[in-house]
């Protein structure tokens, strides 16, 4: 069934680097329209068709974020029975191999403690920006299992907004993109960095967006939003 999903599913480079990569923890993303809610649908999709039993979650800041990006995405490419059924009550994928895809979100800090004493094989943050270090760091606590396979934190977001610099400082700024490092508490990170050029479907079917990013007059939004530049401290203040 992998294979089937490999063949069918059209990923970008910047978006197959995200697939096929667990270390501890893994940055995606930087400009708008790079693809980082695909690559983590996408990707929760065949880790849970390779790893049989894993549990996985997928965290956005609030429900009605969650409900048109992560869960709408979804039903673009998950199976329907009797491959996988979705409960829409407690917004979880069950997989025909036991595997689950839950969604989460986590609209206040002390919301992070809902989630005491559970265990997931990879954590995944969705505009990982909007989130501070310590809820994002929390939940790192929650990755753990008895299963012998890889595990992983797994952060997708665009520059901005309050978890803007510590995204920058703990994977952009110490190594190049796509170079694997070791930080100074041991965890292996990787930042993969990308476009909106390298979502050929976006490209493909709405060729005006590239326009649009690069018409909103103001440098440092451009910067940031189309280039996917780390380096403006305006999104801190969103």
């Amino acid at each position: 069934m992998k294979d089937i999903y490999r063949r069918q599913i059209r990923l970008s480079e910047p978006q197959i680097a995200f697939c096929s990569s667990y270390p501890d923890e893994v940055l995606y993303g930087g400009a708008a329209g790079g693809g980082k809610s695909a690559a983590q649908v996408i990707d929760a999709l065949l880790y849970a068709i390779e790893y049989e039993g894993s549990k996985q979650i997928i965290f956005r800041k609030t429900f009605p974020e969650l409900e048109r990006s992560i869960i709408r995405e979804s039903f673009k490419f998950y199976p329907g029975k009797p491959w996988a059924k979705y409960n829409t009550t407690k917004h979880v994928w069950t997989f025909y191999n036991g595997s689950i895809i839950e969604f989460g979100y986590l609209s206040r800090e002390n919301d992070v403690f809902l989630y005491q004493g559970a265990e997931y094989d990879v954590v995944r943050f969705d505009e990982a920006t909007h989130f501070s270090y310590d809820c994002v760091n929390y939940l790192r606590s929650r990755i753990r299992g008895v299963l012998q396979i890889p595990r992983s934190l797994k952060l997708s977001t665009n520059p901005g907004n309050i978890g803007h610099m510590w995204c920058k400082n703990r994977y952009v700024d110490p190594v190049p993109p796509l170079h694997l490092f070791k930080g100074r508490d041991g965890t292996s990170r990787l930042f993969i960095p990308a476009t909106v050029d390298d979502n050929f479907a976006l490209v493909e079917n709405d060729p005006k967006y590239i326009e649009r990013l690069e018409s909103m007059g103001d440098e440092d939004l451009v910067d940031m939003l189309r280039w996917g530049k780390w380096d403006k401290m305006l999104g801190q203040f969103f």
